[in-house]
């Protein structure tokens, strides 16, 4: 993590998120925010257990994430303030403001993204699947959306007839980038298309060995998108509509029949469900040669 890059990612990020606050609740917004820091296990515990109403959400493009994380008392007066309600009341949070805060998560992270993207001349970019984690039990989630790597920063804001409040902002690291100079030693030579067709397909020839290991050595920390596949069934719209809590769907998987773990929505192997420390896992029983594998994912 650069820290000053760090700092300037934070800063315009909850400007820009506050900045939509303003505009739908009226009253512009005084914010003082804190160092970043690495989210490392430890701090990820504390801030789900201090601020467990999170807001968290992909940028388009592969560009990285971005999250809000507010306490239960923060998230309820920003509801009052959006919906109408008395801010300075005080009262416990509810299910109806969560359902608020879904409505907002886009707007306000997606203000926030806007910002870092207007300092930095970049083109606006979308956000993915914004969502709303309120179970204190979402750090797996958002260490996901961060690609396993991210800084977070405490910050206070506060606005006249909205009493000060604390909240933390959660940016992907791989967002450095956007800052000019902020990871130069960290940044490398993208692959074009046609040298990564050529590595993936073998086509290398003239190429020295020492050259084929430096293009493959540069392919290898390229992160895939892994799955593992129960069943699949065809289904009518309406029976679709019609699905609720309770509902069963038959995918056509026989209970011996091993499950398929896909990478890029390509059949790379077949294995069994175990269970690993109270979690599920798949064991590998059966896997296609390697060369299928990498010219399964072109």
């Amino acid at each position: 993590m650069a820290v000053n890059a760090a700092e300037v990612l934070h800063r315009g990020f909850v400007r820009g998120a506050m900045d939509v606050l303003q505009s739908m609740g009226g009253a512009p917004f005084t914010v003082q925010a804190g160092a970043p820091a690495p989210l490392d296990q430890n701090a990820l515990v504390t801030l789900f257990r201090d601020f467990p109403v999170c807001l968290r959400a992909q940028v388009a493009g592969g560009i990285g994430g971005v999250a809000l994380m507010f306490t239960p008392e923060a998230a309820a007066k920003i509801a009052d303030l959006v919906g109408g309600g008395d801010v300075g009341s005080t009262r416990a949070y509810t299910e109806a403001d969560r359902a608020l805060l879904q409505e907002l998560a886009d707007p306000l992270l997606g203000g926030g993204v806007t910002s870092l993207m207007q300092e930095f001349g970049r083109p606006v970019a979308q956000l993915q699947d914004p969502a709303v984690d309120d179970t204190g039990e979402g750090a797996g989630d958002l260490m996901i959306v961060m690609d396993f790597e991210a800084s977070w920063s405490r910050f206070t804001f506060s606005a006249e007839g909205f009493p000060q409040s604390e909240a933390v902002s959660v940016i992907s690291v791989s967002m450095e980038d956007l800052v000019p100079g902020a990871r130069p030693e960290g940044k490398k030579k993208m692959l074009s298309e046609d040298e990564m067709k050529d590595i993936l397909t073998g086509s290398l020839d003239g190429a020295s060995s020492s050259t084929i290991q430096q293009n493959l050595e540069r392919i290898l920390d390229i992160r895939l998108m892994a799955q593992v596949r129960l069943g699949r069934v065809l289904m009518p719209l309406g029976q679709i509509l019609n699905l609720g809590p309770g509902s069963i769907i038959d995918v056509g998987h026989l209970v011996d029949e091993p499950v398929e773990l896909l990478v890029n929505d390509k059949l790379i192997a077949r294995g069994d469900v175990v269970v690993v420390d109270e979690k599920f896992g798949l064991r590998i029983t059966e896997i296609v040669s390697h060369r299928e594998r990498i010219e399964s994912l072109q």
